[in-house]
């Protein structure tokens, strides 16, 4: 669902799912993965991220739910 990978393949149940997603298709039907894509939040995560930085991620998450 990310317009950056649209050109990669990526593995679904039947094998290869380039190509057979409706996620670029203009009024396609909806699916669970672009419900998801579109609701979702991708929050930043690296494994070296510093216990400060990630307080700070912590600190604004919390803040949403206030």
């Amino acid at each position: 669902m990310q317009p950056i990978y649209r050109l990669n393949p990526f593995i679904c149940r039947d094998g290869n799912g380039r190509a057979r997603s409706n996620a670029y298709v203009a009024g396609g039907a909806v699916d669970v993965g672009m419900d998801i894509f579109e609701r979702g939040l991708c929050l930043p995560s690296d494994n070296k991220m510093t216990v400060e930085q990630q307080d700070r991620i912590i600190d604004v998450i919390k803040k949403c739910f206030e």
